[in-house]
C-alpha cells in the first residue's frame, strides 16, 4: 500500500498537475464566453477524449457498461473541480481532488480505496472553509 501511495502522489501527481493545469488553468477560462454549463459538458467531452485509449478497452458490451456509469461520473466530477478552481482560485486545490479521486478509482488496493473515500468530509470542509479570492483559474498555480 505505501509504494502505492508513493508512486500515485508522487509520479501520477506530477501527471494530474499537467493535466489540470490545461484543463482547469487555460481550458476553463478559454471556454467561459460558453457559459458555465455548455463550457463543462465541453470540457468533460474533451476530457473523455483525452482518456480513451483506457476507457475503450475491451470488448464492446464491456466498453459500453464502462461509459453508462464512467461518463455522467466525469461529467459530475468536471463540474467539481470547476467549482472548486472557481470558488477557491486554486489550481493547486483541484490537482489535488484530482489526484485523490485517481487514487480512489485506480489503484486497485482496498486500503487506498477506503483512505480515498475517508478523505471526501475532510476535502469537502477545506473547499467550504477555503477564502474566496477574485481571481480566474488561469493566473493560479
Amino acid at each position: 500500500m505505501a509504494n502505492k501511495l508513493v508512486y500515485y502522489l508522487f509520479i501520477g501527481g506530477i501527471s494530474t498537475f499537467g493535466e489540470e493545469k490545461g484543463w482547469r488553468g487555460f481550458l476553463q477560462d478559454q471556454l467561459k464566453p460558453l457559459g458555465t454549463v455548455r463550457g463543462y459538458l465541453l470540457l468533460a467531452a474533451m476530457w473523455e477524449a483525452w482518456h480513451f485509449t483506457s476507457h475503450f478497452k475491451g470488448s464492446w458490451n464491456e466498453v459500453a457498461i464502462r461509459l453508462s456509469w464512467l461518463l455522467p461520473l466525469l461529467v459530475a466530477l468536471t463540474f467539481f473541480l470547476g467549482f472548486i478552481t472557481e470558488r477557491t482560485g486554486s489550481l493547486l486545490l483541484a490537482v489535488t481532488v484530482h489526484e485523490w479521486v485517481d487514487i480512489i478509482a485506480d489503484s486497485g488496493d482496498r486500503g487506498l480505496f477506503w483512505s480515498g473515500i475517508a478523505c471526501i468530509p475532510i476535502w469537502a470542509w477545506i473547499v467550504w472553509r477555503w477564502p474566496k479570492r477574485p481571481c480566474t483559474s488561469s493566473n493560479t498555480a
